[in-house]
């Protein structure tokens, strides 16, 4: 993406990813296309359109609903997904979220453990957004 030209290719195939997630994600799951979409958001996402980002970011929310509980890159997604909760952009953290309430599901329907996807980051990710729910955090930045 160092040229203009490669960015708005970037853009476009990541606009065409989402139109084709939007009927049918699977394939795009099965060519391992989750790794590069997060490969796409963790190396460009500060150098494309906000639309794009949020684009991604639903190809990455339609990717995780097929997710393989086995698939030996969960581990790298619950990293990714991770970083992408503790975005500023409200949009991304909220996919993330979701994201990641779709591999949880994933989990359960296999009747596989969740639990190797608990790490330590992601409770606190997750204990410090239901503060925020819940207006702990207001409450203490107000005392």
């Amino acid at each position: 993406m160092s040229s203009e030209k490669s960015n708005e290719l970037g853009q476009q195939i990541i606009k065409m990813l989402q139109l084709i997630s939007n009927r049918e994600s699977g394939p795009i799951y099965e060519a391992n296309g989750l790794t590069s979409v997060f490969y796409f958001v963790s190396e460009y996402g500060l150098q494309v359109h906000a639309d794009t980002l949020h684009s991604a970011m639903d190809v990455i929310t339609k990717l995780c609903t097929k997710i393989d509980p086995t698939d030996s890159h969960v581990c790298s997604w619950v990293e990714h997904l991770t970083q992408l909760m503790e975005s500023r952009d409200k949009l991304v953290a909220d996919a993330a979220l979701k994201s990641f309430a779709s591999l949880i599901e994933r989990f359960n329907r296999r009747g596989i453990d969740p639990s190797p996807v608990a790490t330590p980051q992601l409770i606190e990710q997750l204990l410090s957004r239901l503060r925020l729910a819940g207006g702990a955090i207001a409450a203490e930045q107000a005392d």
